[in-house]
């Protein structure tokens, strides 16, 4: 019983890719214009907001910081 419900969970996820590629070929003029927008969204808002954080992450980590961190911390074991 358990088998068979695998095999129709299987065909489900398998028909749901098949519609989801079909669809992306169908498609593929706003798929593009979307994902274009998508990245010059990232690269306008999300990029220069998260840039600060990896710039002074990765100072951190270069200067030890990180370590000294982790071995000072009683809740990190």
């Amino acid at each position: 019983m358990e088998t068979e419900f695998n095999k129709k969970i299987i065909n489900l996820k398998a028909l749901i890719t098949i519609f989801v590629t079909i669809s992306l070929v169908i498609y593929s003029e706003q798929v593009f214009e979307a994902a274009v927008n998508g990245l010059h969204t990232w690269w306008e808002i999300v990029f220069p907001a998260l840039l600060p954080f990896f710039i002074i992450a990765e100072i951190l980590m270069g200067l030890g910081m990180v370590q000294l961190f982790m071995i000072s911390s009683p809740l990190i074991s």
